[in-house]
């Protein structure tokens, strides 16, 4: 005969000695059988709490019997018994934990979800622009509506581009120093220069501040057009 593969393997459950058809037939504790090898077997059989599962914990009883001592038989009934009620009560303790990071993983789903809700709420509405940026390589990541409005460029565009392209060339040295004050001064306010896509040049006022998050640094800007006030 060809052996059947691990997927394929099948034992019908009325086979008389089969451990695991006699658990299936409702018998539980320590029953003496033989395994799925037609090995005889000694096993302690339990149901888990709660579940239609059940938990089969066995020895070859050639290995049980070793030695022929008495002892050593009962420690191993004792050992199966202890083993098998000690499977049923770290599932029960998995299954409470387990429902408890549900509720808080949802708790904590929702109040993202609001959090989400709020901030593109916020950054929807807000009269300024507002830009994520890469504190290392200052490449664009995200921006709101305003910036887009503000700048020109869509959503995607903005971010194949980096800080030093809103900027004229003549701006670049005044830019390092903004950074370097961004550093020692968050939130701090200065005026700048900008150049939206079609290449006019507007006055903003720029607050912004690095920060970290996850063990990565970004740049969170505020520009507002100041043309009017000039």
């Amino acid at each position: 005969k060809t052996r059947a593969g691990p997927l394929k393997f099948r034992i019908a459950t009325d086979t008389p000695e089969l451990i695991a058809a006699q658990a299936l037939r409702g018998k539980t504790g320590i029953i003496i059988g033989k395994d799925y090898r037609g090995v005889p077997a000694i096993a302690a059989v339990n149901r888990v709490p709660g579940t239609s599962w059940i938990m089969v914990t066995k020895m070859d009883l050639a290995e049980a019997l070793e030695g022929s001592a008495t002892v050593g038989v009962l420690l191993v009934l004792l050992i199966l018994a202890l083993m098998t009620a000690a499977g049923a009560w770290a599932f029960g303790v998995f299954r409470l934990q387990a429902e408890e990071y549900r509720r808080s993983y949802a708790e904590l789903d929702k109040r993202a979800s609001k959090l989400k809700l709020n901030y593109e709420l916020f950054t929807a509405q807000a009269s300024d622009a507002l830009m994520i940026l890469d504190g290392k390589t200052l490449r664009v990541i995200e921006v709101n509506k305003k910036a887009v409005e503000m700048y020109g460029y869509t959503a995607e565009e903005f971010r194949e581009l980096k800080a030093y392209d809103l900027i004229t060339m003549t701006g670049e040295a005044a830019q390092a120093r903004r950074l370097k004050n961004i550093e020692e001064h968050p939130g701090e306010t200065a005026e700048a220069v900008h150049k939206r896509k079609d290449g006019t040049l507007f006055p903003v006022e720029i607050s912004a501040s690095f920060v970290e998050q996850d063990g990565a640094k970004y740049l969170f800007s505020i520009m507002r057009d100041i043309s009017e006030r000039k």
